[in-house]
């Protein structure tokens, strides 16, 4: 499987992750509009309902 992107994927893309549905990818993009791109894949922890559990959950499937 190729690694989703987490600073250029949709939220279709987003969505095919572990744990990740429709609203956390919305706000995975919103994020990124707002504050710009991720330095690395931890930095997911900043939106609501992204914790440690679910990053290391995704963490083999994204980069940045």
């Amino acid at each position: 499987m190729k690694k989703v992107n987490i600073n250029h994927a949709t939220v279709r893309q987003l969505e095919s992750l572990p744990l990740i549905g429709h609203t956390r990818a919305s706000w995975i993009i919103a994020c990124r509009k707002e504050r710009g791109p991720f330095g690395s894949v931890e930095e997911l922890d900043l939106i609501p309902g992204i914790g440690p559990g679910i990053i290391a959950r995704i963490k083999p499937f994204v980069t940045v």
